[in-house]
């Protein structure tokens, strides 16, 4: 299929039309990653940094070096926007509808470091992340299996970070999130009429192509959706066909941990450092098979803005084409 740089283009999985306008958009220019050794590692005001614990609710939980000193926390958020003790309950008037805000919220305290995001962590303290996300997406679920928990980390003001400490967070709502439901439902089509899941043919054909390839590994493939809905966007999937991000195993998360520092640092070296938001994307139903799903880990750059066309069609332009985009992550 040969198409002009000037085209439009359909993501099976998301459902989202993309134009592609490459001409719209800068190229990056080759950078060192800054070395933050020279910064203090703990910062005053900060609630994360080690010795400020007193500024924390509470510690939920919390993995430890052999020296003893923690690695990773998870605390409850301060200024939740769903809440844990309010009752569930719905009330329909006519064609309004409204809900409690019945839910749960948390963050994940990435690393004691207070300027050392992902493109400066060695891959076995986010392995350590990822873990942490795992063990606490599955005490929420077990503890509250009404609830729908959504893993995710804001890069950047850009991203929406508020706190400039690396940090991650799990948010937990009364309702899944419509996107992700509207995607399995697909996903769940196309498993019918194909018998393989859609994210695995998507994995094949990117794999066979290699133009949208980042990096590959054993267990893990990283690359530039086809329909990229921004710069330098990038999935992280597992070569195995497994629904739910809970269950990858100590090798998996060990490659998953080294795929994801690759593409922060590549952001960091080759994209022009862009605040970005990534997204774990995982099986809904916990307790349920789902052969149609694949788990994934989504980094989306906040390096464009979504204006009118965009806010009035829900099609969004990209000025980039995910084929050059993934060169440029390449080192290339």
């Amino acid at each position: 299929m040969n198409l002009s740089a000037y085209h439009v283009r359909r993501d099976r999985l998301t459902n989202q039309w993309v134009a592609c306008a490459p001409d719209r958009g800068e190229r990056p220019k080759r950078t060192q990653i800054t070395n933050p050794d020279a910064k203090p590692g703990r910062v005053a005001g900060c609630p994360f940094c080690t010795g400020n614990e007193h500024m924390l609710p509470a510690i939920l939980d919390e993995t430890t070096g052999e020296d003893g000193t923690w690695r990773v926390r998870a605390v409850p958020n301060k200024y939740p926007a769903f809440h844990a003790n309010t009752a569930a309950a719905a009330q329909t008037n006519h064609i309004y509808e409204g809900r409690s805000a019945h839910g749960h919220q948390e963050v994940i305290i990435d690393t004691p470091h207070h300027h050392h995001g992902w493109a400066l962590l060695e891959a076995e303290q986010i392995a350590r992340v990822l873990a942490m996300y795992q063990r606490r997406y599955k005490a929420l679920r077990d503890r509250h299996p009404d609830l729908y928990p959504v893993l995710f980390r804001n890069h950047g003001g850009r991203a929406g970070a508020s706190l400039e400490h690396p940090h991650s967070q799990l948010i937990a709502p009364p309702l899944p999130p419509t996107e992700m439901q509207a995607e399995e439902a697909r996903c769940r089509t196309f498993y019918e009429e194909e018998g393989v899941p859609l994210m695995a043919t998507v994995r094949a054909r990117e794999l066979d192509a290699e133009d949208r390839l980042v990096a590959t590994n054993e267990h893990m493939v990283a690359f530039v959706p086809y329909a990229a809905p921004a710069p330098y966007s990038v999935w992280v999937v597992p070569r195995r066909n497994a629904p739910r991000f809970t269950a990858m195993t100590d090798a998996e998360r060990d490659a998953c941990a080294e795929l994801s520092r690759t593409v922060a640092r590549r952001y960091a070296t080759c994209a022009n450092d862009p605040d970005y938001n990534m997204t774990v994307h995982t099986a809904l139903d916990a307790d349920a098979e789902a052969p149609h799903v694949v788990w994934s880990l989504r980094f989306t750059p906040r390096v464009s803005v979504r204006a009118g066309f965009e806010l009035g069609t829900n099609m969004l332009i990209n000025p980039s084409l995910p084929e050059v985009d993934a060169k440029v992550l390449r080192g290339m």
